[in-house]
């Protein structure tokens, strides 16, 4: 019995360790295919348009803020604890909305980022691959729609549970999880699975949705990379979807 425990708790580390790379193995997979290279450009530059008007929005918002508020917070002591209250709820609220804004950004670019998705499962030699006609695509689409409502409202509600001291550890492993669900849909929007598919596919896959969520978190939170990170988790995405699907299938096919 232990040794069985000691077994499932390393394939459990593995499969942890396998998500985190993911993205970056990502990477390599672009770079071998030409065509990939080129379906990136337009996720990339929809990314560069949406970060620079919410960073406009934000900034022009915390001039303001700052203007209106800075020397009536400064008057006593107290009031200075409101400031680096005020600027801690500020920084989580500026990671809260990037996330955000890849999830809408995806939403944007689904067209793009399914065609993306598509030919990185023909670049790595996926058999079968379930072409976009016109018909599927408005199907995926409104089906990203549906996925991308249930990601929004469950990252506004991160956020308030990410403000409790403690707990909101909780919200941040929440984030991580979202952000496979909104990559890992690329490849399964293109075989019609559901909102409740693909949420129980994070949790057949718990311990690689959580290594891939934490590192596509980061990587769009890191300012220059996250104008790179919407194609490369699209990539990702696949790649994690494809593998531990084909993991499941030789797990399961009888042995000759």
């Amino acid at each position: 019995m232990p040794s069985n425990l000691v077994s499932t708790s390393s394939s459990k580390l593995d499969l942890f360790l396998k998500g985190i790379v993911t993205p970056i193995r990502a990477v390599g997979v672009i770079f071998s295919s030409p065509k990939l290279i080129g379906l990136c450009a337009l996720p990339i530059g929809m990314t560069v348009i949406m970060l620079s008007l919410v960073f406009y929005a934000l900034m022009a918002g915390m001039w303001t803020w700052m203007s209106s508020n800075f020397t009536g917070y400064f008057a006593n002591y107290q009031s200075s604890l409101m400031v680096v209250a005020g600027v801690i709820a500020g920084v989580i609220f500026i990671y809260i909305a990037i996330q955000s804004l890849a999830i809408l950004t995806s939403l944007f670019a689904s067209p793009f980022n399914d065609a993306l998705a598509e030919n990185t499962e023909r670049t790595i030699g996926v058999p079968n691959v379930p072409s976009l006609s016109v018909g599927r695509l408005v199907r995926v689409f409104f089906l990203d729609l549906r996925k991308t409502v249930v990601s929004l409202t469950l990252s506004i509600l991160m956020a308030v549970i990410l403000l409790i001291p403690v707990v909101g550890i909780v919200a941040f492993l929440g984030i991580a999880l979202l952000n496979t669900f909104t990559f890992v849909t690329y490849p399964q929007s293109r075989r019609e699975m559901s909102v409740r598919d693909s949420a129980r596919w994070i949790r057949a896959h718990l311990p690689s949705s959580l290594g891939f969520g934490l590192t596509s978190a980061l990587m769009f939170s890191i300012p220059v990379i996250n104008l790179f990170a919407l194609p490369v988790c699209v990539v990702g995405g696949t790649l994690l979807y494809v593998e531990m699907e084909r993991a499941a299938s030789s797990r399961t096919s009888p042995h000759e």
